[in-house]
């Protein structure tokens, strides 16, 4: 085995990015389905342009919250209050 990480580390890594990589495509495709709402210019979809904007940087938002700021917020927890090893 080239790396030095154990079987079940290394099946654990990858199925934790492909769960990443599904949660990033899902908001990537439900971002890029509002666009052409969002660029509407016709009087019948001028209502409906301020919930589309809502909704899509709602998306991202959530989406890096989720990538991003909760599993560093863990780090942070478990390496300086919890004072474990990481």
């Amino acid at each position: 085995m080239p790396f030095s990480m154990s079987s079940d580390v290394s099946l654990k890594s990858i199925i934790l990015a492909l769960f990443e990589f599904s949660i990033f495509l899902t908001s990537l495709t439900t971002f890029v389905g509002l666009i052409p709402l969002l660029l509407e210019k016709s009087a019948q979809a001028q209502f409906m342009i301020p919930m589309a904007v809502s909704l899509a940087f709602g998306v991202v938002f959530a989406t890096v919250i989720t990538l991003m700021l909760v599993p560093v917020s863990y780090l942070i927890l478990e390496k300086y209050i919890l004072k474990t090893e990481v």
